[in-house]
Order: structure tokens, then C-alpha cells, then sequence
């Protein structure tokens, strides 16, 4: 996915107010930014890029029962490899998983495969 497909998926799981402008180019979405409530364009969103916006995000999957486990592991080349995993605590075997070469991309991996599963179901 590109970067603005996941803010974008993460934007509408978190509820973010929405605008719909039109300039010269066409229309566009602006999205209210959680850290200081003005609106901002899809480009300007940090979910794929900042932890400080994507705690919020793990926080909701969280209360809505699920659990996290972050693990570093060593690759191949001996390079760290993080793995996380997001575990529905009603259902052990519903388990989302991502893997990267940092806790942000391997969380960030998890959490979209948990909203798209999450989608399809609606």
C-alpha cells in the first residue's frame, strides 16, 4: 500500500473528520489532525511515519479486546527483525501479524491487516 492508502485506511478507522475541498487540480480530502485539530491534507497525515500518532491507533485495537506482543529477533545477515503480533483474546487463533526492520513498519503492517479484516466484515 502507499502511504497515503494507509493514512487514509488509518484516518477512517480512527474517525477523523473529513472535509471535501475543490481547487484547481480537482477534489481533495482534508483530515483533522489529531495533534492540533486543523485540517490537513492526506499528505500531511503521520500514521505510517510517526509513533506518535500510531499509539493512539494500537490503543482502540487494544480496547476493543485485542492483545500486542512486539518482538526483535535476528535475521539471516543477523540484521534485527521485529515482529508483532495482534492477538484477538476471545479467538487465540485470530492473529495479525507484521514483520519489518523496525517496530514502527512491523507495527504499521500489523495494524492494516487488522482494519482491512475489520472492513470486510462491514
Amino acid at each position: 500500500m502507499k502511504k497515503e492508502e494507509i493514512n487514509r485506511l488509518i484516518a477512517e478507522f480512527m474517525g477523523l473528520a473529513k472535509q471535501d475541498m475543490t481547487n484547481d487540480g480537482g477534489k481533495i480530502y482534508l483530515y483533522e489532525s489529531p495533534e492540533s485539530g486543523n485540517y490537513i491534507p492526506i499528505e500531511e497525515v503521520n500514521y505510517n511515519s510517526s509513533p506518535d500518532w500510531l499509539m493512539p491507533v494500537l490503543d482502540k485495537i487494544e480496547d476493543a479486546g485485542f492483545d500486542t506482543e512486539i518482538n526483535c529477533t535476528h535475521g539471516i545477515e543477523k540484521e534485527k527483525l521485529y515482529i508483532v503480533e495482534i492477538t484477538d483474546l476471545k479467538d487465540v487463533f485470530h492473529i495479525f501479524v507484521g514483520i519489518g526492520p523496525n517496530r514502527l513498519k512491523a507495527l504499521l503492517t500489523a495494524i492494516t491487516d487488522y482494519i482491512n479484516e475489520l472492513n470486510l466484515k462491514f
